[in-house]
């Protein structure tokens, strides 16, 4: 017969085997997950490499206008900002979002002077520097 401290002793056992193996299982799930989002976003910022070339050899060919270029390659700096890990890659990046931002912000401007975009548009462009230099004034702050 089997004693209850032995009864006792094997369930504990059990227990601590099924609980280290779950963490075991959720860590390994943990890192696949992470691994799989990095994919994804490295896949991400090469769409929009490619978008960006593109977007560039319309404007070469009138078909688009400077801002779109501008766009294209704010939205490509998001996806390098996502995979950019130091933080020292992080403000060069945002440097250079905050530099292309006053640059879509100047443009912006220029052709709301000329009645070719709306107010909403220019005010949004105003925003988004704005909002570029607060990141970038952050995260120079956390140096």
């Amino acid at each position: 017969m089997v004693s209850p401290k032995s009864c006792l002793a094997i369930a504990l056992l059990a227990v601590a085997v099924l609980l280290v193996s779950t963490r075991t299982s959720a860590q390994n799930s943990a890192e696949d997950s992470g691994a799989r989002v990095r994919e994804l976003l490295v896949e991400k910022r090469d769409v929009l490499a490619k978008y960006v070339d593109h977007t560039e050899s319309q404007f070469a060919t009138g078909e688009l206008s400077s801002v779109d270029v501008l766009d294209a390659k704010l939205a490509l700096l998001d996806a390098e900002l996502e995979l950019a890990g130091a933080s020292e890659d992080r403000v060069k990046i945002l440097r250079r979002q905050f530099e292309l931002q006053k640059t879509k912000e100047s443009q912006v401007a220029e052709l709301y002077a000329h009645g070719n975009v709306t107010f909403k548009e220019n005010m949004n462009a105003v925003v988004e520097r704005i909002d570029a230099e607060i990141a970038l004034s952050r995260a120079m702050g956390g140096e």
